[in-house]
């Protein structure tokens, strides 16, 4: 009497079906969801941002450290806009720079806090400021 093989149990790996419906909307769900919060959460108002154009940079030995998370407290007015925080050199080293609400300024840009590093190794730091709109004068330049 030969013996006969039976299979009771589920077959792993072999199944060529479809995946259960429960996989493949998963993926779909997520997105969703995803989509959903981000549509919902608030908007800070930020200024528009532009390039250091009137400033002089300060050489410095190192970069900053990471940015601080900070939380973004109830805004003050309509018409006020947020600053990020930034770490800011002093003689000593990099000091924070807690971000804050500040007015809208007609005619100007904010130009965040900037590090470039030239071809010879320098590192300059632009310290973040608001910035005018019309091009320096020859008095800015010198």
């Amino acid at each position: 009497m030969a013996a006969s093989r039976m299979n009771n149990g589920p077959s792993f790996g072999t199944s060529s079906g479809p995946p259960p419906v429960r996989g493949r909307l998963a993926p779909v769900l997520l997105a969703g969801i995803t989509l959903l919060i981000g549509a919902c959460a608030p908007r800070v108002p930020v200024p528009p941002t532009g390039p250091h154009t009137h400033d002089t940079p300060e050489l410095v030995p190192y970069p900053p450290p990471p940015a601080r998370v900070e939380i973004i407290p109830p805004t003050p007015g309509p018409d006020a806009l947020w600053i990020d925080g930034h770490w800011r050199w002093t003689a000593g080293g990099y000091a924070w720079r807690a971000g804050g609400w500040e007015p809208a300024r007609a005619g100007a840009h904010y130009a965040p806090a900037t590090m470039v590093r030239r071809s010879n190794g320098e590192l300059l730091y632009y310290v973040g400021s608001w910035q005018s709109d019309e091009p320096p004068t020859a008095v800015d330049a010198e």
